[in-house]
Order: C-alpha cells, then structure tokens, then sequence
C-alpha cells in the first residue's frame, strides 16, 4: 500500500524545529519518513502563499513533508507541550508532486546511463514531455574538450508526476547525477 504524506508548517527556529523532528522520530522510536523542503528541493509555495500575508513570520516558519501517521503523532506533541519553543501552524495533505528536468551528454557511455535511469520507471511515475534526441557525428571524433562539434549529444528534458514517495526516490537518484538538472518538486495538495 502506498504511504500517504502530509506538508507540514512549524512555526519556530528552523534548527530547533529540524532538532524536535529528527528527535521526536529517533527518540520517541515513532518511525516514519520525514524531508525538510528546503534541504530536499521541494518547493514551498505554502510559505509563499503565507508570506504575503505574514512577512514577519517568513524566516520562522519551516515545512517538513512527512507521513500522515507520523505528522498525526508529531501535531500531537506540538500542542500538547507548551513549553517547547515551536509552535504547530498548519497541516495540508498531499495528492501527488512533480519535478522538471533536463540534461546534455556528449559521452556515449554516459548517455547510455542517462537513458537507462528513465527506463522501467516505477507504474507510480508518469514522464510527460520526454523525447530525447540521440545525434552521433562520427567525422567530429577526436580531442572534443572545445570542439565547435561533438561526436556524440544527447539532450531531453521533461516532467516526472506521480506519488510523493516515488518523486522523491527518483528525484534524489537523479541529483546524484552531474549531468542531469532538475527543478525543485512541486507538491498537489488533496482539496
């Protein structure tokens, strides 16, 4: 069964709101996957939603996706213990997410592996836009560190959608990879 997950918004000191978390999991022996947005890449169109009504506060807020069951647990303790110094400000569950990406190779070894990472993607993902084009000029062989020319380019670009766990798994794989670039992951909220 897939994991659901939730983004949540913890109103505090950044490091002290990443200390409770890893602590409260580690700890409290709650298990559960947890990503800090800002050190995952994920967007944080929350914050920006809320900046524009509370700039103050901007700096104060930190988004934390992370299992429902956990978030539950986690929401619990940030009410119930009043003297931590953070404060639980809002909870929205998440549908799906997505990441734009593209990349240009110019090894053949290399854009054998590129090509090879979006094959036999997981049935939860779904690549939109993706048509990489191969091109191979034998005559261009030869020293190519500034050659006007190379004997070899593969370049694509596109977008993953699908489940918030496989994004992420993809996603991570991906930034691995110097010669591939992506976009921050967008989250789509359930309504």
């Amino acid at each position: 069964m897939a994991k659901k997950y939730s983004e949540m918004v913890i109103e505090g000191n950044a490091t002290v709101t990443k200390a409770f978390v890893m602590g409260f999991v580690l700890g409290g022996k709650h298990g559960g996957e947890y990503y800090f947005n800002k050190d995952e890449g994920i967007s944080r169109e929350a914050l920006l939603k809320w900046f524009k009504e509370l700039v103050r506060t901007f700096d104060y807020l930190t988004c934390v996706v992370m299992e429902q069951s956990l978030a539950e647990k986690v929401r619990a303790a940030l009410e119930h213990d009043h003297d931590l110094p953070l404060n639980f400000h809002s909870e929205k569950k998440i549908q799906g997410a997505s990441f734009e990406f593209k990349y240009e190779v110019y090894s053949k070894p290399f854009g054998l592996k590129i090509k090879k990472l979006f094959k036999g993607l997981p049935k939860e993902l779904v690549l939109k836009g993706y048509e990489p084009e191969e091109k191979e000029v034998p005559e261009a062989a030869g020293p190519e560190g500034y050659a006007p020319e190379h004997s070899y380019q593969l370049e694509a670009s596109g977008q993953i959608e699908g489940s918030f766990e496989k994004v992420i798994e993809l996603y991570r794989r991906l930034k691995e990879e110097p010669l591939v670039t992506t976009e921050k992951i967008k989250l789509e909220y359930e309504d």
